[in-house]
């Protein structure tokens, strides 16, 4: 298995998530949980912020609009493109250094510490996520943010399951192939949440992200206006009962300072 490179369907992946109601309430969702903090964080200064495996660069754009200091890493070439194009248009003149590689490669750069590193859908596909994460943390200064984005392995079960597909969930043969967009090595939120447990980093929020829309039918959600969707999404989205089986969860995870 290998860190899935999306230069082959670039434009698919923006256009299905981006260019859709499925983005915005992603967006909705990041913003209402990140922005407060990165406000706060060293009394409102400008922050240095990784984007690692940025894709199109869309949440990364607005923090970098607001003058934070933003390094973007991407394998994909076509992603790195789209970011370009992204960051001209949103944020033209942002202090940004476009960085095209793995995310493994940047421990081998002279990188200066960072305040917030972003990892927004990339754990799901990578060979080795949680020894990819653990790398990224050594480019996070103490007591810096981690705000990672991640597809729940629970909710693809729950789809199957709705979708009469037992033999998918009975085998557990989740993931998936080709040019889809299901990822390759969906993760189980127990176990994402262990792993920070395991640094020794405390939570400040975790959110599901596209809590009902996906099990609703497309003809169903079309009576609805797309407002009235994410104010239902936000207010569901730090309820267990529907966090659980989100389509992804936002965790926002601050780093030990040392000093203990």
């Amino acid at each position: 298995m290998q860190d899935r490179n999306f230069d082959d369907i670039a434009q698919k992946l923006t256009r299905k998530i981006y260019g859709s109601i499925k983005g915005d309430i992603r967006l909705a969702v990041l913003e209402r949980d990140l922005m407060p903090v990165v406000r706060q964080e060293k009394g409102g200064n400008a922050l240095r912020i990784l984007d690692a495996g940025g894709g199109a660069g869309q949440f990364s754009v607005k923090l970098a609009a607001l003058g934070h200091q933003t390094v973007y890493c991407d394998i994909s070439a076509n992603m790195l493109a789209q970011a370009r194009e992204h960051y001209a248009s949103q944020a033209p003149g942002a202090d940004v250094e476009f960085i095209h590689g793995s995310i493994q490669s940047l421990g081998e750069r002279a990188l200066a510490p960072f305040d917030l590193i972003l990892c927004h859908a990339v754990v799901e596909w990578l060979a080795e996520p949680r020894e990819t994460l653990a790398g990224l943390l050594d480019l996070l200064r103490p007591a810096g943010l981690m705000s990672t984005l991640f597809y729940n392995r629970h909710s693809l079960m729950m789809l199957y399951l709705i979708r009469g597909r037992f033999d998918k969930v009975m085998s557990g043969q989740l993931a998936g192939w080709g040019n889809s967009l299901t990822p390759t090595n969906p993760q189980e939120p127990e176990d994402v949440y262990g792993w920070f447990d395991a640094w020794g980093f405390e939570i400040l929020c975790r959110s599901g992200v596209r809590c009902f829309h996906d099990y609703v039918t497309a003809k169903r959600r079309d009576e609805f206006s797309r407002e009235d969707i994410i104010a239902a999404e936000l207010k569901m989205s730090r309820i267990e009962a529907f966090r659980s089986t989100a389509r992804y969860i936002h965790l926002l995870n601050r780093k030990p300072d040392g000093n203990t």
